[in-house]
């Protein structure tokens, strides 16, 4: 479910550069107008609403790429503790000669490294 809810804000993310490229379209037509004639006013107030449209884009796009990147490290951390569990009851489920054959120590250098090679975030 978090990969999920990751995915769908980094798509979100992702959606938002060309709404950005939209406003940033409609602010360059706003001086084209104002370039030819229009009032001040109306140049101001529409170009301060597009100002505010770009503002509400970047937060829009600050909190879902932060709450994407959360979910995401939140799910691969819950991922590898459930792998490293999953792979110390196994290997402490093995029998005796499976340690036997190996050399001294050999099971507790493999969890080391395994633990080292599954880092999170």
């Amino acid at each position: 479910m978090l990969y999920a809810l990751g995915f769908a804000s980094a798509i979100a993310v992702g959606a938002a550069l060309p709404l950005m490229t939209i406003v940033f379209g409609n602010s360059t037509a706003q001086f084209n107008q104002q370039a030819t004639g229009q009032d001040n006013s109306s140049f101001t107030s529409n170009i301060n609403n597009l100002v505010l449209y770009f503002i509400y884009l970047f937060v829009a796009r600050f909190v879902l790429g932060y709450f994407g990147t959360l979910c995401i490290c939140i799910a691969a951390a819950r991922t590898t503790c459930a792998l490293r569990e999953d792979f110390l009851d196994k290997l402490l489920r093995q029998d005796v000669a499976h340690f036997d054959k190996n050399g001294t120590g050999s099971a507790a250098s493999q969890v080391t490294t395994s633990k080292y090679l599954l880092q999170v975030c």
